[in-house]
């Protein structure tokens, strides 16, 4: 498991026997990637968000080519959990510690995104305080790569990266000393391709390196930290000068807003006198208005009531004649059904008469309707339309056979044998 640099270092392993490069950059340009790319080492640990996964100096050992490489893993300026102060401050604390215990670099590789739109700001104040951090001598043993090629076209990642290259406040001044710029591919091979061109160059001394070992100063006053502590002082002055002209003109927008408040409640004031004026003189026109609405609206609805009560008299009258008349004609349709049936009993009696044949059917016992005897009577009833059925009643019971369309039944003296004739 990666540690600290002194951790993963072999005290047994000649120190002039090993290259040794530190990989610097702002968060997320790809630090840890590259070296678990080139290392091909699965304990390096790489983020995929703004915050950095590398908070100490970490050093990742691995052989190519028979060469012991030591690739030294930095904390990424320009985070979102430690200012660039302290980042740098702990670079340093590491660069005084590794080289008092011998261990000096054979390179710096630098890493930046071209997908980045400008160096401005934060950006140019970190390139400037790495080139303090590193010297002028130091320039021919570092070199400056650009990655992210693949989220921009070429034409834009061109015209950035002439941009870094001719700017000599980006990296124009640090190629004009001698350092190196490449394009960096995300493949293992680019990388190895990369650290094998610093692997035949000497170990070399950091101008920060020098300050603080050889020259004794504490790492706040070696020149990078100046650069990042003056370029903060020079922030710090222009936010302080830029607050005071915030706060005078927010003063001078305070006194003419609070002018403008007192004239609008002046006019405001005015305003709702006349306004008030106006809403009474219109609640008076609207009030009288009203009245003669309600007037009129009065004198229409007692005319609607009346004009409506009549049309309900007439509908009422109309009705009634209606129903008169259907009850009329339903008395008259009555009376023709009474005479019908009347007449067609009468025709059926005749018919009877003309076509009547004895058929020679004597009285049976009991009646069909009381079922008592029939002898206790001299006389006796039989339906002529019933004699299928053999039905008579007795002289008690009457001729009536119960069937509507059946003419009244036969009357017979009781000792006559033949009951229909």
């Amino acid at each position: 498991m990666p540690g600290s640099f002194q951790d993963d270092w072999d005290s047994e392993r000649e120190e002039e026997d090993s290259i040794v490069i530190a990989v610097m950059g702002v968060t997320g340009a790809g630090k840890s990637t590259f070296i678990k790319t080139v290392s091909g080492r699965n304990d390096v640990v790489v983020g995929d968000s703004l915050c950095s996964e590398t908070s100490e100096v970490r050093a990742y050992e691995f052989l190519h080519k028979g060469k012991h490489y030591i690739l030294v893993d930095t904390p990424g300026f320009d985070d979102t959990t430690r200012s660039d102060s302290q980042i740098t401050e702990k670079i340093l604390t590491w660069l005084k510690t590794s080289m008092i215990e011998g261990t000096r670099l054979n390179g710096v590789i630098y890493l930046h995104r071209i997908s980045d739109t400008r160096m401005a700001g934060t950006a140019l104040r970190n390139n400037r305080m790495f080139r303090k951090l590193c010297g002028a001598d130091a320039f021919k043993n570092i070199i400056l790569a650009t990655t992210f090629w693949g989220k921009v076209t070429n034409s834009v990642g061109e015209r950035r990266e002439r941009e870094l290259r001719e700017n000599m406040d980006f990296w124009g001044g640090m190629l004009k000393g001698g350092a190196k710029m490449v394009r960096l591919q995300r493949d293992r091979q680019a990388g190895l391709d990369l650290i094998e061109m610093i692997s035949g160059q000497g170990k070399f001394t950091l101008e920060a390196q020098d300050e603080m070992v050889n020259g004794g100063q504490d790492a706040r006053k070696t020149s990078a930290m100046r650069e990042e502590t003056d370029a903060l002082e020079k922030v710090q002055k222009e936010l302080e000068a830029k607050m005071n002209a915030e706060r005078i003109k927010l003063q001078q927008e305070e006194d003419k807003k609070r002018r403008e408040r007192e004239k609008r409640l002046r006019d405001e004031q005015e305003a709702l006198r006349k306004k008030r004026e106006q809403e009474r003189i219109a609640e008076e026109n609207r009030r009288a208005k009203a009245k003669a609405d309600a007037q009129r609206a009065h004198a229409k609805q007692l005319e609607d009531m009346r004009r409506e009560r009549r049309l309900q008299e007439e509908r009422i009258k109309r009705e009634k004649e209606e129903m008169e008349r259907k009850e009329r004609e339903e008395i008259q349709r009555q009376r023709d059904r009474e005479i019908a049936a009347a007449a067609e009993v009468v025709r059926r009696r005749q018919e009877y008469q003309r076509n009547y044949n004895c058929i020679g059917i004597r009285a049976q016992w009991p009646c069909d309707k009381c079922k008592g005897k029939i002898f206790r009577y001299t006389v006796y009833y039989h339906c002529c339309f019933c004699h299928t059925d053999k039905y008579f009643h007795c002289g008690g019971c009457g001729n009536n056979c119960g069937e509507a369309d059946h003419p009244y039944m036969t009357q017979r003296a009781t000792p006559d044998e033949c009951i229909v004739m």
